[in-house]
C-alpha cells in the first residue's frame, strides 16, 4: 500500500533534501526497512541497535503516534500519511521562574513548522510571551 511519508528536516540529509516520499509498505517496520534501502543510513537515526524507535523520535500515522497503534507493527493502508519528526519540547515558565530579561517564555508544538523553524509574524504563529 502506497503511503506518503513526511521527513522532518533533520533527516533530510539522508533523503537528498526530500521532505516527502512515497513508499509502498504494509506496516511501519517495513516502511523503515524500505526507507533504509532507498536512503542508506536513515535507519540509525530512527531506531536503536535493538530495533526500537529512538526515545527522541516520534512517528505518526495519520496524526496518531505509532506507540498507541502497535509500534513498528502498526499497519499502513492506502493513502495513509506517515510523519517522522524529532520530539519537540514546549511549555511555559511562570512568573516565579527565573529567566533572562527579554527572553521568550512560551512555546507550543503549533509554533513550529514541519521544517522545525518557528514561523514568523507574517507567516502566522510565533513564540508567545505571557
Amino acid at each position: 500500500m502506497v503511503v506518503l511519508v513526511s521527513i522532518a528536516s533533520p533527516f533530510r540529509k539522508y533523503t537528498g533534501g526530500l521532505g516527502k516520499v512515497e513508499v509502498e509498505a504494509k506496516d511501519v517496520k517495513e516502511l523503515i526497512d524500505l526507507l533504509e534501502k532507498r536512503f542508506p543510513g536513515l535507519r540509525a537515526s530512527l531506531l536503536d541497535e535493538e530495533g526500537r524507535i529512538l526515545p527522541h523520535l516520534n512517528i505518526y500515522v495519520n496524526e496518531r503516534d505509532v506507540e498507541t497503534l502497535g509500534g513498528l507493527a502498526s499497519p499502513l493502508g492506502p493513502g495513509d500519511e506517515v510523519a517522522i519528526v524529532p520530539a519537540i519540547a514546549g511549555g511555559c515558565f511562570t512568573e516565579a521562574t527565573p529567566r533572562a530579561p527579554g527572553s521568550r517564555i512560551c512555546t507550543t508544538f503549533e509554533d513550529f513548522s514541519w521544517d522545525g523553524a518557528v514561523q514568523g509574524e507574517k507567516g502566522g504563529k510565533r513564540l508567545r510571551e505571557s
